[in-house]
């Protein structure tokens, strides 16, 4: 039997030959700058088909892709450290689609490797420090570097005093300890005080990047285990990098700026605080009620006046706690009372003790020479003369026994301990 076979012709999606697909771009080259031309292929042949091509995933947004031809271009200077970057690489995902019905896509991926730039200088660390005046005290001052740049772009560091001031080299020496460290020491005894001495620090890069620094040093006399001894005032200044001068300038400042804010301060609460004033003369008008006594007709011009208000804005006018001689005649005293006969004699029987109480109050209520109503009264004093004798005595004829405390139990559990001491 013979069969024969027709193969339709269908459409192949694109394919790129390098994937994923390296570049590479120097740290901090100018945007625009070309990175590849990431193109795919079509397998078709009797269907010959336009390829476009898309950026799928940028995340920095730092590609421009040209949707024709592939090629791939930064939009911005690449940095050498990001958060998108892993190590030193930059990911991103290219799309070829073909213009067939329905369109078949390829995917891409392309790595940008970002190389590192010497561009730039080491810098010293610290910028000031102390050494002893006399070489065979102390150890030196050891310096160090630090470098923005990475290997191989960074240490072994290069430490040197300036070519351009030869004498130092008569009275300073600057050895290199390992890669990043140095120690400067002095060669003969050097004069105590303060010292700037220019530095050349240099890196490994290429090319080489080299930074001058200027390095403080504050040279005091040392005792035998190499401490400072009198001039570490010199060495805190050396160590701040100012002079004494400009400290002291510095401090007044802030005490005059302190000085004026407290200054401010104490104005402002002056102005807000009232202007001190009397008790009684805070006000033109009285504030307290005016009693007026209605309870008896006639003398309208004596009732209206009530009692003298001038006297109550005199504090000399009230009495002392226990008052001795004639009182001045109360105004507001009701004319058909007289002065009630004192000592009054305490009842006989202990049952009228609030017949004597209220008797003892109408008679102060009628009482022309004590202080107005309104008045702040006097209790402390008991007065002279007395015939009632101490409180005590007024139930002293009574016995508990003629008590009934049986209404104690009806108080609850908590009074129970006394009804049962009472009951």
């Amino acid at each position: 039997a013979v069969v024969r076979v027709q193969v339709q012709d269908v459409n192949e999606a694109p394919f790129f030959r390098e994937n994923p697909r390296l570049a590479s771009v120097l740290e901090g080259a100018p945007p625009g700058t070309e990175l590849t031309t990431f193109s795919a292929s079509d397998p078709d042949t009797r269907q010959p088909q336009a390829l476009s091509y898309s950026l799928a995933y940028d995340p920095a947004d730092w590609l421009l892709l040209d949707s024709r031809s592939g090629r791939v271009q930064t939009t911005r200077e690449l940095p050498r450290r990001s958060p998108f970057l892993q190590g030193r690489w930059y990911t991103a995902i290219i799309l070829a689609s073909d213009n067939a019905d329905p369109p078949r896509t390829a995917t891409g991926t392309l790595s940008v490797e970002i190389l590192e730039v010497n561009d730039h200088g080491p810098a010293l660390l610290p910028l000031a420090g102390v050494v002893c005046s006399e070489p065979s005290k102390g150890r030196g001052l050891l310096l160090s570097a630090v470098d923005e740049d990475l290997p191989p772009h960074a240490e072994p560091f290069h430490f040197r005093l300036s070519p351009q001031a030869p004498q130092l080299a008569r009275n300073w020496s600057l050895s290199q300890l390992n890669a990043t460290h140095a120690v400067l020491a002095v060669l003969v005894p050097v004069p105590a005080g303060l010292h700037s001495l220019p530095l050349l620090l240099s890196d490994s890069g290429t090319p080489r990047q080299e930074r001058a620094q200027l390095l403080n040093v504050s040279v005091c006399p040392c005792d035998e285990g190499g401490s400072c001894q009198a001039s570490a005032a010199a060495a805190a200044t050396a160590g701040a990098g100012l002079s004494f001068g400009a400290l002291m300038i510095i401090l007044s400042s802030i005490i005059l700026l302190l000085s004026l804010a407290l200054l401010a301060a104490v104005r402002e609460r002056c102005h807000r605080r009232p202007p001190h004033q009397g008790l009684l003369e805070s006000s033109q008008d009285d504030l307290r009620d005016n009693i007026l006594n209605y309870d008896e007709q006639g003398g309208g011009e004596e009732d209206q006046g009530a009692y003298d208000i001038n006297q109550l804005r005199n504090p000399d006018f009230f009495p002392p706690p226990c008052p001795r001689g004639k009182q001045p005649i109360r105004r507001d005293a009701p004319y058909s009372c007289t002065t009630p006969p004192y000592p009054r004699k305490l009842p006989a029987s202990p049952s009228d003790i609030e017949d004597f109480i209220s008797e003892g109050l109408e008679a102060a209520d009628s009482d022309p020479n004590v202080p107005p109503y309104d008045t702040a009264l006097i209790y402390d004093c008991e007065g002279s003369g007395s015939v009632a004798g101490s409180l005590s005595s007024i139930v002293s004829s009574l016995t508990d026994g003629d008590q009934d405390y049986d209404y104690l139990s009806e108080w609850g559990p908590r009074f129970r301990r006394l009804a049962d001491l009472y009951g």
